[in-house]
């Protein structure tokens, strides 16, 4: 099973959300599981997953991406790429994360 996990948020967000990742990473593939994550907090994930799934993107820029249609389109096309099965976004993610996993079908 493929997932996507969305997690595009400061370091503490993802310091507290480590633990959930490493579990799901015992429990499925790294090589099926993408982290969209933010620069300050993509080392964290580093060595977990191979380098090609892990997706790294500024938080303003995932947030806002419904205000640039270029961008918005950019991710949506990734997100499709990946084709996951399943996408874990918890609930500080926005709405952008949201409508990505929505227009993807996931």
């Amino acid at each position: 099973m493929k997932l996507l996990i969305s997690k595009a948020n400061q370091l503490g967000d993802n310091v507290v959300f480590l633990p959930v990742v490493q579990e799901l990473l015992k429990q499925h593939q790294a090589a099926d599981c993408h982290l969209l994550t933010s620069p300050v907090a993509a080392d964290l994930y580093r060595g977990l997953l191979p380098e090609e799934n892990l997706w790294v993107m500024p938080t303003n820029e995932v947030l806002g991406a419904w205000k640039n249609p270029a961008r918005f389109a950019g991710m949506l096309h990734r997100w499709r790429k990946i084709r996951p099965d399943a996408a874990l976004l918890p609930f500080d993610q926005g709405n952008v994360p949201r409508l990505l996993s929505q227009l993807a079908g996931t």
